[in-house]
């Protein structure tokens, strides 16, 4: 009975929303994780998803709009609603199941992988710790073939996966700067792309996250506020010739069926961000 309403909730609300998001030339941060094998299998609630519902979600989303890189947020140009596809952490399964369901239906992502755990200094996730759960890491060789993949490019997780707010600036800095340096060690490749653990408005300190990220040289930062990205109205801030940009995304369902999944994507995550979004870089339109 809850599903059903559910899903009648849903369906009430999907059109409005699929018509607003064409109208606003949509851009949709959508974030995953990890997989399981069995739907509620993983001990951390909401963390991993079956494959053939993550599968089934892509096609759905396929068929209302279009994929796109973060790499080309800027680039393309063309009409209609567009999604942006990314994977936080560095899981293993990253690598040996979505990647192969990234080149079956020719869909980019972004991963953003916690550098130590990736490089084996952390041996474990704080969260993952918590649920008594201890999931493979990407190692550096399957980190390094995933950057060099033309369907991904790879971002900063930070060095230890910390709640950034709860740091001093001084340790919230070299979570953030040192992460880039360590990827970009480890790929061989540029790391343009900064993602911070939770990213939920209060773990996050922006002014020295911005600051940070700009004196790194990153590019975006993608948070999980919800809301949408508006085609020609991205939250950005300039310095020095450099441009920062805030990618909201939505954290995605883990649980079965496209009709919650489809309408979680186009706003319901977060109505209140979809229609009054606010403003999340630290009250400044630009820098200098």
């Amino acid at each position: 009975m809850r599903s059903l309403f559910k899903n009648c909730y849903y369906g009430l609300w999907t059109p409005h929303l699929l018509k607003q998001a064409k109208e606003d030339g949509a851009i949709i941060g959508l974030s995953y994780h990890r997989f399981e094998q069995k739907y509620k299998n993983d001990p951390r609630p909401n963390m991993a998803i079956v494959p053939e519902t993550f599968i089934a979600q892509l096609e759905c989303l396929m068929k209302i709009g279009r994929f796109i890189s973060l790499d080309d947020i800027y680039e393309d140009y063309s009409e209609g609603i567009k999604f942006v596809l990314s994977f936080d952490d560095g899981y293993a399964d990253n690598h040996d199941i979505l990647l192969p369901v990234l080149e079956r239906l020719q869909i980019p992502a972004s991963i953003f992988a916690v550098a130590n755990y990736v490089n084996g200094e952390l041996q474990f996730l704080p969260h993952d710790a918590q649920s008594g759960h201890w999931p493979d890491a990407l190692t550096p060789a399957q980190l390094k073939a995933l950057s060099a993949h033309e369907l991904i490019s790879i971002g900063a997780h930070t060095l230890n996966h910390p709640i950034l707010s709860e740091l001093s600036p001084e340790e919230q800095r070299t979570e953030i700067i040192e992460s880039k340096k360590a990827l970009e060690e480890l790929t061989g490749a540029p790391v343009k792309h900064f993602a911070p653990p939770s990213g939920q408005p209060a773990d996050v300190d922006w002014d020295i996250l911005v600051d940070a990220c700009f004196d790194a040289g990153y590019k975006t930062i993608s948070s999980n506020f919800g809301g949408i990205n508006i085609e020609g109205k991205l939250e950005q801030l300039a310095r020095a010739g450099a441009h920062l940009t805030h990618i909201r995304r939505i954290p995605m369902p883990v649980h079965p069926g496209t009709i919650t999944a489809k309408g979680w994507a186009l706003g319901m995550h977060n109505l209140k961000e979809r229609f009054h979004p606010t403003a999340h870089f630290p009250h400044r339109k630009a820098m200098t």
